[in-house]
């Protein structure tokens, strides 16, 4: 298990380096297009349950992202190229999984995936959740502002 913990502004060097992947554009809007400038301002917008792994580089992050209803939560992960298929994303899932349902006593979490993500399909998998469907048209490619389908999974309390 890699040692995950909360991201701060003292990673913001890393941050800037894991900007560069294309990958990261999907989730993550860049306000400013510098890499420096993005990194500080995606610290400060990112939520408060974000950990990271980080080595010199930042490898991987899992986010707890608070809901209207306060028992429930979304989460979203993203590991970088060079640490992908060691596991990292299945262990920072469960890992904010454990972190919302134990301190934030989350009643729901949930997970939405691109229908031909089959990398991250596994991750939700392994990590024990549960695919509901697909809401159609129901996500943003935050590129190129399409809507696109998502596949939607979760995890009630006591299924891990």
């Amino acid at each position: 298990m890699s040692a995950w913990r909360r991201l701060g502004p003292e990673d913001a060097a890393a941050v800037a380096r894991a900007l560069a992947d294309p990958d990261l554009h999907a989730w993550v809007e860049h306000p400013i297009g510098e890499l420096e400038a993005d990194a500080r301002a995606l610290l400060v917008a990112l939520p408060a349950d974000t950990f990271a792994v980080v080595e010199d580089d930042l490898l991987a992050l899992a986010t707890v992202i608070p809901e209207r209803d306060p028992e429930c939560f979304e989460l979203a992960y993203w590991t970088a190229p060079a640490a992908r298929r060691r596991g990292l994303a299945t262990d920072g899932l469960r890992h904010a999984a454990a972190h919302a349902l134990r301190e934030r006593g989350a009643q729901r979490l949930w997970l939405e995936i691109e229908p031909g993500n089959a990398a991250s399909h596994g991750v939700a998998e392994r990590a024990g959740f549960t695919r509901e469907g697909v809401l159609r048209a129901h996500c943003r490619d935050r590129r190129t502002g399409l809507r696109h389908d998502c596949v939607v999974y979760s995890l009630l309390p006591g299924e891990r």
